[in-house]
């Protein structure tokens, strides 16, 4: 509102001063003198003032450069009024005074009330200073940033306010803000009155504000906030309204909060009234499509609960109907109709019609980084096509998930040729780069560290603007623990020839100690692959590897098979994989499919140690069960075969194992699958006598399968319970899938989140194994790792 009014002084000074020499209809005066006065102090050298002026002596007068200055003037935030003084001369000249009424500098700021809360801390959430000007619009943000920062720590009843004492003679001003912290304050219940027709369960789930728990600590939830509840009471509305109760009551008066020294109980009575339903659904002034057709894409049937919801969905996709066509301002509107009779509310979609509409040209804002083919090559438009609405919200979500920007924004602009638009692109430029350390602990190793540099936005050839810009991807990993240091080396160029085709390569070495405690294994090689989108959501990737591993610190009495690997082996191959994956979450999905196949040819003209076919097949389909918790139940599972040729051995590094967190989580890690009697060598204390004892090493197998069958439930927030049955086995013979000496168990366990990163813990109970890994007793699986 000042805003608007300073904008509309300044408009009237500027059109007074200029008519003032105007009216007569002679020329404009010249400016003999500008001149700077402040009002009471001042509180800036008047050389600081002329810098924002844009008029000067001797100059024809001009009104739009006298508004720019005062515009300029009003953005050092310095100034609380700036007027203007026009004094005429003779011969058509003019003095002109900019007359300043200053804000006052801050001399002091300080805090009084907060007992909780350290000062120093609670000044890094405001962004006055000490020598800054007095803004009282900065204050209330200020007041506001305060108050949030006590909400956070728990304390919803905090009263703030500031209070300022000016020195007008010197122009310094003391800024105090005064607390009254209150109590910290902890919601104990939630309850709901009148609820019947929906859960309370799925209402508690829409709200913000969220009951006590242990784990608050942690999540920080748990705490009451006042301006939160009422906005979860209009979530809750309109829940209800989309359930068809349209007539649903929650008042001020029907929200109580009744606080217990620190404890909040807080009960909701809602008034559901009457649920209606949808009864007949007509169109109207569709010309350019049959009525059959537009009916087949309405969200909202005949008969249904009626939901606001689903009326604008059907509303917008009768509009993206039109909009993939061409006929960009089309739009329908549906009118409700209360149908007395039967009580139910009948629907008449209108449709507004326009004509068909082409991409006359693209132009892109905001890529200060980014290369414009970097940005064109997403686009599903060009000039010249039909301007199709869907393909260009499919453009928009393309940018947005290269995750080189901030924001994307595309819009139709007109132009002055009739049927033609414009696709304008806007894009804020977004950090693309990386560096991330972080820890990971588990049960097969105590920890691992890991530091990581990446950057998804590389230009390989841009030396000059710090290799970014061009689209293509890079990265250096490197993890260290106490059985296991890897690192990686690799860059993608996601466009090759500017077509939708990925080359990738990477160095890699590896050395890992916990496969078994008989040897060490190292890898170290290099993968070249070329990556496309076939069709839908299917990707194929043809690779070529290659890698030198190496069998080293071999113990004397190790398994014959493992002997017999002892050294270092070239493995040269050549891999297709195709891969389908629709889930909503990465690292804890609750719905969508994931399906990888992948064949391996290793040696033959590619030369190299080993020569063999290697297929392998992995899927996995997360299927909704219930609203209520989000449950979800996991069907998965893989199977492959290893087939030598030439007269070739398989060595046992590139066999099939089974058994750990991540496949048969109730065995140990890879001790399930064939195995290999071995003598172990002791040599008893005080005597010279040799004694020997076996164990059994598991040493792999050619053929495998695996089944995996998981129920989970949301429990808690980012909290899931789960129970396990997982099946396998491991054959020692290739394309041998007698399930004959499968191993199996069951369990129980927990997934979350603890500071951002994902924990997950697992007990499963062996119920059939082999005489060699069966135990009677649970295991115990855990995984956890975090980024700081």
């Amino acid at each position: 509102m000042f805003k608007s009014l300073k904008l509309l002084l300044i408009a009237i000074l500027v059109i007074f001063v200029g008519n003032l020499y105007s009216a007569s209809g002679n020329d404009l005066p010249i400016i003999n003198k500008i001149k700077v006065h402040f009002n009471k102090f001042q509180n800036a050298s008047e050389e600081a003032v002329f810098a924002h002026i844009k008029i000067y002596d001797g100059q024809v007068y001009d009104q739009s450069m006298v508004s720019e200055s005062i515009r300029s003037l009003y953005a050092t935030q310095l100034y609380q009024l700036i007027r203007i003084q026009a004094e005429p001369l003779p011969d058509n000249k003019i003095d002109i005074t900019f007359v300043i009424d200053p804000k006052p500098r801050i001399a002091q700021l300080s805090i009084q009330g907060n007992c909780e809360v350290s000062t120093k801390r609670l000044l890094k959430e405001i962004k006055s200073k000490v020598e800054g000007p007095v803004d009282e619009s900065s204050l209330h943000f200020d007041v506001l940033a305060i108050k949030e920062y006590y909400y956070k720590r728990g304390f919803s009843n905090t009263e703030i306010r500031y209070e300022i004492v000016t020195d007008e003679n010197l122009g310094k001003a003391t800024v105090c803000f005064v607390i009254e912290e209150g109590i910290k304050t902890q919601v104990e219940s939630i309850t709901f009155c009148g609820h019947e027709p929906c859960c309370a369960k799925d209402l508690l789930e829409l709200m913000r504000t969220k009951e006590w728990s242990i784990l608050s600590y942690i999540t920080g939830k748990g705490r009451f906030r006042e301006d939160v509840l009422h906005e979860d009471i209009e979530l809750i509305r309109d829940y209800y309204r989309n359930q068809g109760y349209l007539d649903v009551e929650i008042g001020d008066s029907d929200i109580e909060i009744v606080q217990k020294g620190c404890l909040v109980y807080i009960t909701i009575n809602i008034k559901p009234g009457k649920q209606y339903r949808v009864g007949t659904i007509c169109m109207s002034d569709n010309k350019r499509f049959q009525t059959e057709r537009l009916m087949t894409l309405l969200k909202i049937k005949e008969g249904d609960v009626f939901s606001p919801a689903l009326l604008e969905a059907s509303e917008e996709a009768l509009r993206k109907a039109y909009g993939e066509l061409g006929y960009l301002d089309s739009y329908a509107v549906a009118e409700r109709k209360p149908n007395m009779e039967t009580g139910a509310i009948d629907l008449e979609f209108v449709i507004h019609e326009s004509g068909k509409v082409f991409v006359e040209s693209i132009t892109i804002r905001g890529n200060t980084k980014t290369k414009s083919n970097v940005i064109l090559r997403e686009l599903a438009l060009a000039p010249g096509d039909v301007f199709d609405l869907v393909r260009m919200e499919s453009s928009e979500r393309r940018l947005q998930n290269t995750r080189f920007f901030e924001n994307v924004s595309l819009v139709h602009e007109e132009t002055n040729i009739p049927g033609r638009r414009n696709l304008s692109i806007a894009v804020n430029e977004g950090r693309t780069g990386n560096l991330q350390f972080s820890i990971t602990f588990s049960s097969l190793e105590l920890w691992v560290g890991q530091v990581e540099v990446s950057q998804s936005n590389f230009d390989i050839t841009n030396y000059k603007h710090g290799f970014q810009g061009a689209g293509q991807k890079f990265r250096i990993k490197a993890r260290y623990g106490r059985k296991t240091n890897e690192v990686e080396i690799s860059f993608e160029e996601p466009w090759v020839c500017e077509r939708e085709l990925a080359f990738g390569v990477s160095l890699f070495r590896s050395e890992a100690k916990y496969y078994s405690s008989e040897y060490n294994e190292l890898q170290q090689g290099v993968l070249f692959y070329l990556r496309k989108r076939l069709f839908g959501l299917v990707d194929g990737q043809f690779s070529y590897t290659l890698e030198e591993i190496g069998i080293l610190d071999v113990k004397k009495h190790a398994a014959k098979a493992i002997r017999r690997a002892k050294g270092k082996h070239t493995v040269s191959k050549l891999g297709l994989a195709f891969s389908f994956d629709t889930r909503d979450e990465i690292i804890y999905p609750t719905c969508g499919t994931n399906i990888l196949f992948n064949t391996e040819v290793a040696g033959g003209p590619l030369l190299g140690s080993s020569k063999y076919v290697k297929m392998e097949a992995t899927a996995a389909q997360w299927i909704p069960l219930f609203d209520c918790g989000k449950q979800t139940l996991l069907v998965g599972g893989s199977t492959g075969t290893i087939m030598p040729y030439g007269g070739k051995k398989i060595y046992f590094y590139d066999k099939f194992f089974l058994g750990g967190p991540d496949t048969l989580r109730g065995f140990e890690f890879r001790d399930v699958g064939p195995k290999e009697k071995v003598r172990d060598h002791h040599k008893k204390k005080h005597k010279k006598k040799h004694h020997h004892h076996h164990h059994w090493e598991t040493v792999g197998g050619d053929t495998m399968a695996r089944f995996t069958i998981e129920y989970s439930v949301k429990v808690l927030e980012n909290v899931r319970f789960v129970t396990f049955y997982d099946w396998g086995f491991v054959n020692k013979m290739a394309l041998n899938w007698s399930p004959g000496n499968y191993n199996d168990d069951w369990g129980i366990g927990l997934r979350f989140f603890i500071l951002n990163a994902p924990m997950r813990l697992d007990y499963a109970f062996p119920l059939k194994g082999d005489k060699h890994n069966f135990k009677k007793k649970g295991l115990f699986n855990f995984s956890f790792g975090t980024t700081f």
